[in-house]
């Protein structure tokens, strides 16, 4: 906050708690900010854990979610949903869901249901959660592109981020001396927020390095970082798949119907 301030002196800035990990916590969050009475004009949906965070003892979180996966994915879709109405009364605004060029290695015969077991051996849905922000990103702008609010997911490559942090040393090695530095990433999805022309068209897959639209390894790693420039590139075909997309939505609605959390897009 005070760095915002050094920045942009005079800046009203609001901190408020959210655990994205916890259904009540994401809860809460939405009815402080519906009191705050603030527009909503851009929401970036960007807060996560890797599996080296993850406790792989529990797995699961008090919701009966994986814990990843609800931090990264759920959470996320249900706080959007309870802050639809906020977006509409802000339009035209944007959302962006932070994804990741790992959603490529999501398991070809994917089961989402997965995310409310234990795994033994443990297997990450790392790749799954990514997935399944992708297919959020494309149904949410189907869904409310009419209505000013658009959608897109922004893939920022590797990044030497505090997303490292339990990780072992090869590998905050490798992301100290490869990636591309946290406001390296940043400036790439300033430049999203900011360029009028994704209010309209379809839902982009945006990237953090120049070239990702020529050679996948520049999705994760690459000599130039995008910049101020919008560096758009295929995901998956199964990011593609807008029947899969549909359906991943249908079933987080009835997980949040079965946890009583039916009304978000209703209000």
């Amino acid at each position: 906050m005070q760095w915002v301030q050094e920045q942009v002196p005079g800046a009203d800035v609001r901190c408020l708690l959210l655990d994205l990990r916890s259904v009540a916590s994401v809860q809460a969050f939405a009815e402080q900010f519906g009191r705050l009475g603030l527009p909503l004009t851009c929401l970036v949906c960007n807060a996560g854990i890797n599996s080296d965070s993850q406790d792989r003892e529990r797995q699961l979180t008090e919701d009966g979610f994986d814990e990843l996966f609800q931090a990264n994915f759920l959470g996320h879709f249900l706080l959007v949903k309870l802050l639809v109405k906020h977006l509409r009364e802000g339009a035209p605004s944007r959302v962006f869901q932070v994804s990741s060029v790992a959603h490529r290695y999501a398991p070809a015969a994917l089961d989402w249901e997965a995310c409310r077991e234990r795994r033994e051996p443990f297997k990450s849905l790392y790749g799954a959660s990514k997935l399944a922000q992708i297919h959020f990103a494309r149904e949410l702008h189907a869904r409310l592109a009419a209505d000013g609010v658009v959608s897109h997911a922004y893939n920022p490559g590797g990044v030497r981020s505090d997303i490292w942090r339990d990780s072992g040393g090869l590998k905050r090695l490798v992301a100290a001396a490869l990636m591309q530095s946290p406001d390296a990433a940043a400036a790439g999805l300033e430049a999203a927020i900011l360029a009028p022309e994704l209010q309209r068209g379809p839902s982009l897959y945006l990237n953090g390095y120049r070239g990702a639209g020529l050679c996948r390894v520049f999705e994760y790693l690459g000599p130039l970082a995008a910049g101020g420039r919008l560096v758009p590139s295929s995901p998956s075909p199964a990011a593609q798949d807008a029947a899969l997309g549909r359906a991943l939505w249908d079933l987080s609605e009835r997980w949040m119907a079965e946890a009583e959390l039916d009304r978000a897009f209703t209000e």
